[in-house]
């Protein structure tokens, strides 16, 4: 249910989090609030411990032909 409530937090493309990894990827073509985020997962009954975030690159279908 953490993936739910982060779908209707914030616009995102997906989101996959993993219990037994203690951990949830997330991507969004917009930046993600940290303290949302802290709010939003804090709710659900879950501790948030750190967030990592890097740029979100969209790919093509044939993007695996680029050099």
């Amino acid at each position: 249910h953490i993936n739910d409530a982060i779908r209707n937090a914030f616009s995102v493309k997906k989101v996959s989090a993993s219990h037994s990894k203690g951990e949830a990827d997330i991507i969004s073509e917009e930046p993600i609030d940290e303290a949302k985020l802290r709010e939003t997962i804090t709710k659900t009954g879950y501790d948030f411990v750190s967030m990592t975030s890097k740029p979100y690159e969209k790919h093509s279908l044939f993007g695996f032909l680029k050099k």
